[in-house]
C-alpha cells in the first residue's frame, strides 16, 4: 500500500512538472507590444518644453513664494532635482523632488503642479511614449 502511494506521488510529480514547463511566458507577448509604457531607451526625440527649459524653469521660479521658504542662517544656495514623467499627451504627472531643504523641495512641487502648459512628448518608432524627466534646480538666496 505504501509503496502504491509512492509510485503516485512520483509519477504525479513528473507528470504535473511536464505541464508547468510547457505553459507559455505571458512576459514575451507584453514585450511586443510597440509602445512603451516608459521610455528607458533613446527615443527619436526627448520630451521638451514648447518655448523651452529656460521658460520653464522660470515658470518654477515665479510660483515660489519665498515666505514659503524655511532656510538656515548659514544656506545661500538651495538645490534640488527635480523628477517627473512626461504623459502620453503631454501632461505631468508623478511629481518628485529630491534636495537637502524640504520647504524647498515642498515649493518646486507646488510650483510644478501649478504650470498648465503641456510638454511635447518623447516618440519613439512612430508613437508617442511616456519619459521621465530630470531637472535639477538651484535658488541662489544672496
Amino acid at each position: 500500500m505504501k509503496i502504491l502511494l509512492l509510485l503516485c506521488l512520483a509519477l504525479s510529480g513528473l507528470l504535473f512538472g511536464k505541464n508547468l514547463l510547457s505553459v507559455p511566458s505571458i512576459q514575451k507577448e507584453v514585450e511586443k507590444v510597440p509602445t512603451a509604457t516608459i521610455c528607458y531607451d533613446s527615443p527619436d526625440h526627448e520630451a521638451y518644453f514648447p518655448n523651452g527649459m529656460k521658460v520653464f524653469t522660470k515658470k518654477i521660479e515665479n510660483y515660489i513664494t519665498l515666505k514659503s521658504l524655511k532656510v538656515k542662517k548659514d544656506e545661500k544656495i538651495l538645490t534640488a532635482m527635480l523628477n517627473f514623467i512626461i504623459e502620453r499627451d503631454g501632461s505631468i504627472i508623478e511629481i518628485q523632488v529630491l534636495g537637502s531643504n524640504v520647504s524647498f523641495n515642498k515649493s518646486v512641487e507646488k510650483a510644478t503642479k501649478y504650470i498648465n502648459s503641456k510638454w511635447i512628448p518623447a516618440k519613439q518608432n512612430g508613437y508617442f511614449v511616456r519619459s521621465k524627466v530630470q531637472i535639477p534646480l538651484s535658488m541662489n538666496l544672496k
